[in-house]
């Protein structure tokens, strides 16, 4: 073997031994959240749950794991009303038979449910409660309950850790795991705290860090040191990001709740793609003004729409650039003689494709499973790159249009579906690659580029002993 081509293998030991320190360093300390403390919240904490009211029956279209689907349910509807201005509706399957054994349901969700921070309520406008052992879900303005699983939960004592992780995803996800402040505390960290984040950055990270932020931050005294060393030096940057935004907290923390009325519509962080767009937002108990103030000129700007208080919890305003340039939206809330604010940033956007509920018809078949993983990389893939430009959004389009009657057929075939998900390799590793961190995106670059570099000097090494034998 000549001196260069040594030089070159040792070279490329020490590369790929890097690249296994970085990989066995991020192997994240847990493989769950939920699971690691149960005293994080208990059920003789405070809660905010004020009242709970039956509104009558209803039809409501909800998740049910049992079936994997959305379904209509002619459900028994019960008001709930907590003591910071927050309200949800409990949607409670017909299966459980009456009114008060609804009632039942309902009442011993609002009390857990009103154990969580106001800032995982802000979003929660519906508990789902359904029979059945499977997973809680959130997301949907929503928290999906299955009662037979909530008796595991709280046989582990960990109910109320389950709903801070839910709630995460249906008031935080939208807002911020696609942020760019917690995309570089990502990147920072270089770590994950669980398995189950790292295998689903973008949906779960948030979901699996802030049970744990609450945790090392309000509940230090109740959890062991080991756990609070381990967040706080796996995830630092990512704590320090929930620092900052300055959360309600109440209950778990005391002292005065600003209430303020939440925008609905068009959903915050979301963008709007008229000139002419309502305005939706929730009336909190005891709320008799709003006032409504746009500008392009940074937030508390008034040059589209000035101080004009109403009484309605709905406003269409006109006149709203559609040249690309963001509106700065400040809703104010008049409430006991004080009015407080939150401030919104909406982009304008072309008119885009709302995909069916269905989503990725083909995989959805191949897999028998909207959940599947793998669906979850390609829809990513989907809302993240294809729907952000054009021609992208023009082949959502035709894919919505012209996919449905092939996947029907995949369905009826197991061996097409064997041979579709076969297929559907190359693209789930591309939508993989294009909506991963840009941490994993580098390891797989250095990674290919050293297999092909050991490649090549192989075939060098092999084609100058040949020539040497000659």
């Amino acid at each position: 073997m000549t001196d260069h081509l040594k030089y070159k293998v040792v070279y490329l030991a020490i590369s790929i031994a890097m690249i296994i320190s970085t990989v066995a360093h991020a192997v994240p300390p847990y493989s769950g959240t939920i699971f690691l403390d149960r005293d994080i919240i208990t059920p003789s904490d405070p809660s905010t749950f004020q009242n709970i009211t039956y509104t009558g029956r209803g039809n409501r279209q909800v998740f049910d794991r049992r079936v994997d689907n959305w379904i209509t349910i002619n459900a028994y509807l019960f008001d709930i009303t907590f003591d910071d201005g927050l309200r949800c509706e409990a949607q409670v399957n017909p299966e459980f038979g009456s009114t008060d054994a609804a009632l039942a349901e309902a009442n011993k969700y609002a009390i857990a449910v009103g154990q969580l921070p106001t800032q995982l309520r802000r979003d929660v406008d519906e508990l789902w409660i359904h029979k059945g052992v499977e997973p809680f879900g959130g997301g949907n303005s929503s928290i999906l309950i299955h009662t037979g699983q909530s008796a595991l939960y709280e046989a582990d004592g960990i109910l109320e850790e389950t709903l801070v992780h839910e709630a995460s995803h249906t008031s935080l996800d939208a807002d911020h795991a696609s942020s760019a402040g917690w995309v570089a505390a990502q990147n920072a960290d270089n770590e994950f705290i669980s398995t189950y984040a790292r295998d689903n950055p973008q949906i779960e990270d948030i979901a699996e860090t802030f049970l744990l932020y609450l945790a090392i931050t309000y509940r230090a005294d109740r959890i062991s040191d080991s756990l609070y060393n381990t967040v706080i030096q796996t995830v630092p940057n990512r704590i320090n990001y929930f620092d900052n935004q300055q959360f309600n907290m109440y209950p778990i923390t005391s002292g005065n709740v600003i209430i303020k009325a939440k925008l609905l519509q068009p959903t915050p962080g979301s963008t709007y793609s008229s000139s002419s767009v309502t305005f939706q937002w929730d009336r909190p108990i005891d709320a008799t003004y709003f006032d409504l103030i746009i500008g392009t000129n940074g937030e508390g700007s008034d040059n589209i729409r000035a101080t004009a208080p109403v009484d309605q919890t709905e406003l269409t305003v006109t006149g709203l650039p559609t040249d690309g340039t963001p509106i700065n939206v400040r809703l104010w809330t008049y409430i006991n003689g004080s009015w407080n604010y939150d401030d919104y940033t909406y982009d304008y956007s072309e008119p885009v494709v709302n995909p069916p509920i269905e989503g990725c018809f083909i995989a959805t078949a191949a897999y028998g499973s909207y959940e599947h993983s793998h669906l979850h990389i390609l829809r990513n893939f989907r809302d993240e790159v294809l729907l952000s430009f054009t021609a992208g959004n023009w082949f959502v389009k035709q894919y919505y249009k012209y996919s449905p009657s092939l996947a029907n057929w995949i369905a009826k075939h197991p061996v097409a579906k064997a041979v579709t998900r076969l297929c559907l390799w190359p693209f789930i590793g591309l939508a993989w690659f294009m909506t991963a961190p840009i941490s994993h995106q580098l390891i797989v670059i250095i990674g290919l580029g050293l297999l092909i570099a050991i490649g090549k000097s192989i075939v060098t090494y092999h084609q100058r002993h040949q020539q040497l034998d000659t």
